[in-house]
């Protein structure tokens, strides 16, 4: 049996010692770190290519005309004939509180602040009727978790019609979500306090025959019924738009505050009364409460376009390193690397060029008559004087380079 004791060459450290040197722990450190970034990169640009894809798939949907399209539509109809028949009620009132009709509404503002581009979109006139109903304060120390859900009856006016509508004063909810540490992950749960903060109701024309408004369950413009006579799925604190998601009381009348601790009820709260065909009503549910029809088709696909291309550049020059240190272990930089790949792909190609560009703008006797010759001259001189290598790095499968001994350049025999 033969036994050899070997070294690598003292130059194949480079390729781990990095452009610091050195194999101690400042070595290493800068290593670990330069690895890390890499990664990161490496991920980044990945995970830019498939957002870009992603965003290109969208782009062969235009999801934001069509919904602003709906929301137009709606528009147009409110301010030509819808508003006027709902405000023409001569009678709105929450209990004994008389409701006046609102000159003022959140949406434009909404828009404003939320939608890539308000300008599509139509102005609504602001036709609503609202007040304030004072309640009885429900203290914090009286709250328990397991107790029934009060109640607050408010009674309902428009025109003729009456309706009674019962809305919840305070309820608790307990919420839980995974949280991922490490390779394991666990639950996280706490209990969450809904306070009454306002009230909506939304209403529909009383059937023929009848005068007046009364709750709905249907909107303009949705399919289906809503699960109760609120204006929005998950009632904010008196504000749409600022709520967070909870799985009782959907499409409440009531408008409710989060709270993460136990807290008194408010003694009063607005009240507002819309109409199903408020836009409003119809641009919160269009856009799940974030008052943004999202980016255009134009802007999908323009930012999908950059991405994709951005990322592609990246992730090509990435593997073209992958192909120079694959193809040249032992090269001492990766300049060197870079020369290597330019001589054996490019440099034909690029003196051909060279020789057809001097040919279109040269002028008879001269030196691009000549360029073949010197060219030639230039090429042999080079490959005399060439030290780099003349063929492709060791291929995996095949028999691995000699190594050797530092000390003996012959191989060590052992007996």
């Amino acid at each position: 049996m033969e036994y050899r004791a070997v070294t690598p060459e003292p130059s194949s450290y480079s390729l781990v010692r990095g452009p610091r040197g050195g194999d101690g722990a400042s070595g290493r450190f800068w290593l670990l770190l330069v690895s890390f970034c890499q990664l990161v990169l490496v991920f980044a640009t990945i995970s830019m290519f498939l957002t870009g894809l992603l965003l290109l798939s969208e782009s062969g949907e235009d999801t934001r005309g069509v919904a602003a399209e709906v929301y137009n539509k709606e528009v147009g109809w409110w301010n030509l004939k819808g508003k006027e028949e709902f405000i023409s009620v001569k009678e709105a009132s929450a209990n004994t509180t008389s409701l006046a009709v609102g000159t003022t509404d959140y949406l434009w503002a909404k828009f404003l602040d939320h939608d890539s581009d308000p300008g599509e979109l139509a102005q609504p006139d602001p036709g609503l009727f609202t007040g304030s109903l004072h309640l009885e304060v429900l203290a914090a120390e009286s709250w328990d978790v397991q107790e029934l859900v009060p109640m607050v009856p408010v009674k309902f006016k428009l025109g003729t019609q009456s309706t009674e509508v019962l809305v919840p004063h305070r309820f608790t909810e307990f919420h839980c979500k995974w949280i991922q540490r490490g390779s394991g992950s666990h639950q996280v749960c706490a209990w969450h306090y809904f306070v009454l903060a306002g009230m909506c109701l939304k209403a529909d024309k009383a059937p023929q025959g009848s005068k007046g408004w009364k709750p709905a369950l249907t909107m303009r413009a949705m399919s289906g019924n809503t699960a109760g006579y609120g204006c929005y799925q998950y009632g904010g604190a008196g504000v749409p738009g600022t709520y967070s998601k909870r799985s009782t009381n959907l499409w409440s009348v009531g408008l409710y505050k989060d709270l993460d601790e136990q807290a008194d009820t408010q003694p009063s709260i607005p009240v507002h009364v819309r109409s199903y065909g408020d836009p409003a009503l119809i641009a919160d549910a269009l856009t799940a409460g974030t008052y943004d029809f999202g980016p255009s088709q134009e802007a999908k696909f323009f930012w999908g376009l950059v991405l994709t291309l951005i990322s592609s550049v990246i992730l090509a020059g990435f593997c073209f390193c992958l192909f120079l240190q694959y193809s040249w272990p032992q090269a001492n930089s990766n300049s060197d690397r870079v020369l290597y790949f330019y001589r054996r792909y490019c440099r034909q190609s690029h003196i051909w060029i060279q020789r057809k560009w001097a040919g279109l703008f040269a002028s008879s006797g001269s030196q691009a008559d000549h360029w073949d010759d010197d060219d030639l001259a230039t090429q042999q001189e080079e490959s005399e004087t060439w030290t780099g290598p003349n063929s492709g790095g060791y291929t995996l499968g095949k028999e691995a380079p000699q190594l050797f001994n530092p000390n003996d350049a012959r191989p060590v025999r052992a007996v």
